[in-house]
């Protein structure tokens, strides 16, 4: 058999990084399994009627470490990553994000968002708060993990924050976009999804972070 684990805050391109270095499944067969092709599979998961006909499985590919067959596929490795997303993102933390105007999509989305910009672990609900207080008024997000997604390219995923990069066009600019971003920018863990679905009640709109994680 095979071990592989999978790094909470990575998005997809370094997820199949991850999965070809440390199995026999190739590269390029894992991202196009998780970019498109896996609308054509059967996958179980009930969740996935919520992604958009359009979008990846960013965000949905749950990182843990899982054991796969000596001869695995990516199907085998996605399936099980989708199948463990759906036992641990449980329905009452569906039902906290619905109590603050989240779907599970869009629960998904901030949680990526929270997985980037926190360090620390009790930071968490703080930082998911603020976001939602920003929502709620009808801010901008202002949050850098989203440009970043937004401007990586092979080799520098993640670029080092600039102010310029707040002109940045793209749908993932929360700089100049209101309300959250078109989808997921990494894999939450599943403390930033509970912190997303069940935010610190906070009075704050602001705080500082290093953008250059």
């Amino acid at each position: 058999e095979q071990l592989v684990t999978i790094r909470e805050g990575l998005r997809l391109e370094q997820v199949a990084a991850d999965v070809a270095e440390q199995t026999t499944i190739g590269e390029d067969a894992f991202l196009q399994l998780a970019t498109s092709a896996w609308r054509d599979r059967p996958y179980a998961s009930a969740f996935l009627s919520v992604v958009p006909a359009d979008a990846t499985l960013e965000g949905f590919l749950y990182p843990d470490t899982y054991r796969l067959p000596e001869q695995a596929t990516a199907d085998d490795l996605v399936e099980r990553m989708l199948t463990t997303f759906d036992e641990r993102v449980t329905p009452g933390i569906e039902t906290a994000a619905g109590q603050h105007g989240l779907d599970l999509y869009q629960l998904v989305t901030l949680a990526s968002i929270v997985e980037r910009e926190a360090v620390l672990e009790q930071e968490r609900r703080t930082i998911a708060g603020v976001f939602h207080n920003r929502l709620q008024a009808g801010w901008t997000l202002d949050a850098c993990p989203t440009v970043q997604y937004a401007l990586g390219s092979p080799g520098n995923w993640w670029p080092r924050f600039t102010l310029e990069a707040t002109r940045t066009s793209s749908p993932y600019n929360t700089y100049e976009n209101l309300s959250l971003p078109p989808g997921p920018i990494c894999s939450p863990g599943l403390a930033s999804i509970k912190a997303a679905a069940q935010p610190a009640d906070t009075d704050y709109f602001f705080f500082l972070a290093d953008c250059t994680k």
